[in-house]
């Protein structure tokens, strides 16, 4: 509740007192504070949570709709800076954060997200072909 409705100041003492970012809620939904704070453009709070558990981001639920990130909350409820900044500080080496959302997740969201992540897609796609020619690069030595 207080990540839903941007309450810092509780979140934090719920932190203080041991509460765990990546603990899933008890309901059937299987949410984090994470899922809810994405949901709700709840940025700060996000970021904070991110900070401290980074393998939040990669969080599924267990709710009607399907398995569901924190960047699919976001991306559903046209969160565009949200849904921004979440691609643009993936914490995984690969950034897998880019292939969680697939294609046909797509078409309940706005264009402006679609948009979005296909031209993610895309830069991701460059930058992983360009570090794979490194590598070979390398391996050959040259």
């Amino acid at each position: 509740c207080a990540a839903a409705n941007g309450h810092g100041v509780i979140v934090e003492e719920l932190l203080a007192a041991g509460a765990s970012p990546i603990f899933p809620s008890r309901d059937k939904a299987r949410v984090t504070a994470a899922h809810v704070a994405a949901q709700n453009g709840r940025s700060k709070i996000l970021q904070r949570l991110v900070a401290i558990a980074p393998k939040v981001m990669y969080r599924r639920t267990s709710d009607e709709d399907g398995a569901r990130t924190p960047l699919h909350k976001a991306a559903e409820t046209d969160r565009l800076k949200l849904v921004k900044w979440m691609l643009t500080s993936d914490p995984s080496d690969d950034h897998r954060l880019v292939s969680v959302i697939s294609e046909d997740d797509e078409y309940s969201y706005s264009e402006r997200i679609t948009d979005m992540l296909a031209e993610h897609r895309k830069t991701h796609s460059d930058q992983k072909f360009v570090l794979k020619a490194k590598q070979m690069r390398a391996n050959l030595g040259f």
